[in-house]
């Protein structure tokens, strides 16, 4: 599986903590998430504020600039009983921050 990571967009009005930032890897259960950041530079886990579905708001855990540690986050906290989550999160770049993106996640010419 590939995983294809647009570049994220710098509009101020999308924000990493709304219910539908676009950048969403993957969603491992109803209070958990994964995103790439707004500047593309690392995953961010995140967690619901309340147990309440649609309430409260996401609030960043773990930062992670690399793959690997992402998943060795998610996979203390238990996070990868899903299948697909865990296929999605093996299938991301090594780093959030790859030689396809750039600064502010415009692309490199290398």
């Amino acid at each position: 599986m590939k995983v294809i990571i647009q570049s994220p967009s710098l509009d101020p009005v999308i924000r990493e903590r709304d219910d539908f930032y676009p950048w969403l890897i993957a969603k491992p259960s109803a209070r958990w998430r994964v995103i790439l950041d707004r500047h593309a530079l690392q995953f961010i886990l995140q967690k619901r504020s309340t147990k309440t579905p649609n309430a409260g708001v996401w609030v960043g855990k773990s930062y992670c600039t690399t793959r690997d540690s992402l998943i060795d986050v998610c996979s203390h906290l238990g996070l990868l009983s899903d299948a697909n989550t865990e296929a999605v999160l093996h299938a991301l770049p090594d780093r959030a921050r790859n030689k396809a993106f750039g600064p502010r996640g415009r692309k490199d010419k290398s």
